[in-house]
């Protein structure tokens, strides 16, 4: 299994402090990450070099399903780099995990917003 690489760019129309906070206070996350079916339910960030990250997506009777990481690299309102993969625990024992990734975000402010590359 080899290395993919995904570049995406979004434009945000807040500030880049405003982003920079949608992406690492559990509140907001799930607030922005949270409102369709199958999205996130729970988000726990210890918001520091190493520090974890847990956001559940999935808590049934049958499973759970969480994105869980670790932070590698924070400069605040800048840049967030971190390492994640998604796990599916089933109550029988049983789970099914995915490859981890390495996520980088940058926050570039523009006078309209706020661009986000990831």
């Amino acid at each position: 299994m080899g290395v993919h690489l995904l570049l995406l760019k979004a434009f945000f129309p807040v500030t880049k402090e405003e982003a920079f906070e949608a992406w690492t206070n559990p509140d907001e996350v799930v607030q922005w990450l949270g409102e369709n079916p199958n999205s996130m339910i729970n988000a726990k960030i210890d918001l520091k070099v190493g520090g974890r990250l847990s956001l559940l997506f999935i808590d049934t009777e049958e499973k759970t399903g969480t994105l869980e990481g670790k932070y590698l690299e924070i400069i605040e309102n800048e840049k967030l780099v971190f390492d994640w993969q998604f796990y599916e625990r089933f109550n029988d024992g049983n789970e099914i995990i995915t490859e981890q990734s390495v996520v980088t975000i940058v926050f570039k402010e523009d006078p309209k917003g706020t661009k986000n590359s990831h």
